[in-house]
């Protein structure tokens, strides 16, 4: 047992409630059957240099009719293990003496990651659950932490991990934990069952026709098509012009419609990311392509075909001629990066006085951003060619 450090107050125990605590106790304790008020209320840390010490941060912590107020942090010492054993740390209430009395108790576990038995029992004696620790043989501090604190106000619940459902089980009982909504109903052959509310408005069918309540979500197939129902018919009949979400397996996407295929498909592939449709692969036209992906993936419509670029370049020759009789030499040429979005076509000519000299001009290894010529001349240390790059 470790008390809670001086200057703490609980109310709510008997004689200890006048107007104002009465005002607290109801804004915290009315919202839920248990509760903690901040983020860093009763947060548990390892204690540096003390064998399985963690510190509980000062915060206010409630149960239904009790609030505790502990404006500094308390200390707890915690048993060393013979095997892994899950503890849990709780605030315990006890309404039995003449002025009831919040202690910070340790109840040890087994080796089942699961909440130990514990008091449950308001208005006698009550235990809240805070954390699950994992206690290993030789270590000196806990090998995880499971946060079991529960924030209430306003008529919502949310924790953050969903051990705390094994508490919360009491008929109405709705938490939030890591953006799943849960929700504890009387299920449909009496007993009481965690269900999400999201899914209640979803029908699951195999079918391809997929039927199922009106106006309602429904699972279309094992391959986790979804489409919305029409209104009036509760059917998903091919005449509507219904567009289904397609969750697929590895992060693909689809928007589908009733009998015409995928009008937008977004996934990846052995060579990347992409993006599909039939809808725009089916519409045609006869005007010249205009489509333009820029180097950021964004998709826009080309109105101008790129300028084409042209200059001259002189290419250095080799000095001594080859076993064919020509001097030969190649040379690079840079477009700048964005000038053309697609490899272009690259046209090249010698200047020469003298054409019969030339054996070939080339141009070769064509990028985006640039290309190669090749030369071969007969006579002569250099030769001048002109090229003009334009895509097709």
């Amino acid at each position: 047992m470790v008390a809670l450090p001086a200057g703490s107050a609980s109310y709510g125990y008997d004689g200890s409630a006048d107007e104002t605590a009465f005002h607290k106790i109801m804004d915290y304790s009315a919202s839920s059957r248990y509760g903690v008020n901040t983020p860093g209320a009763f947060k548990a840390t390892n204690v540096a240099g003390q064998a399985l010490q963690i510190s509980l941060a000062a915060g206010t912590a409630w149960t239904a009719g009790v609030i505790d107020i502990m404006p500094t942090a308390q200390t707890v010492q915690l048993n060393a293990a013979t095997s892994t054993r899950w503890d849990l740390v709780v605030l315990r209430r006890d309404w039995q003496p003449t002025i009831g009395v919040t202690t910070i108790e340790v109840i040890q576990g087994t080796s089942a990651k699961a909440l130990p038995s514990r008091n449950n029992n308001g208005g006698v004696l009550d235990d809240q659950p805070l954390w699950l620790l994992r206690i290993e043989p030789g270590q000196s501090v806990p090998a995880e932490f499971v946060d079991l604190r529960l924030w209430a106000r306003n008529g919502g619940c949310t924790a953050n991990d969903d051990l705390v459902r094994s508490y919360l089980s009491t008929t109405g009982a709705s938490v939030e934990i890591n953006g799943v909504l849960w929700l504890y109903r009387v299920g449909a052959n009496g007993t009481n069952e965690w269900v999400k509310p999201v899914e209640l408005a979803m029908a699951a069918d195999s079918s391809s026709s997929s039927t199922g309540a009106a106006g309602k979500l429904v699972r279309r197939d094992s391959n986790h098509r979804f489409g919305i129902l029409d209104p009036v018919t509760a059917t998903h009949p091919a005449s509507k012009g219904y567009v289904d979400f397609e969750i697929q397996d590895h992060g693909h996407h689809a928007l589908t419609s009733e009998g015409d295929g995928i009008v937008l498909f977004v996934g990846s592939d052995s060579r990347g990311k992409y993006v599909d449709s039939d809808a725009i692969r089916a519409r045609t036209y006869d005007e010249a392509p205009n489509m333009y992906i820029g180097s950021d993936g964004k998709i826009g419509r080309s109105t101008n075909a790129p300028t084409p670029r042209f200059g001259t370049v002189s290419v250095p020759l080799s000095s001594s001629a080859g076993s064919d009789g020509f001097h030969k030499g190649t040379i690079n040429v840079n477009i700048p990066s964005g000038v053309f979005d697609q490899t272009p076509v690259v046209f090249v000519s010698a200047l020469s006085e003298a054409p019969e000299l030339i054996g070939a001009v080339t141009a070769h290894d064509r990028t985006k951003t640039g290309f190669l010529i090749s030369v071969a001349r007969r006579t002569g240390t250099t030769t001048t060619v002109a090229w003009w790059a334009v895509t097709s």
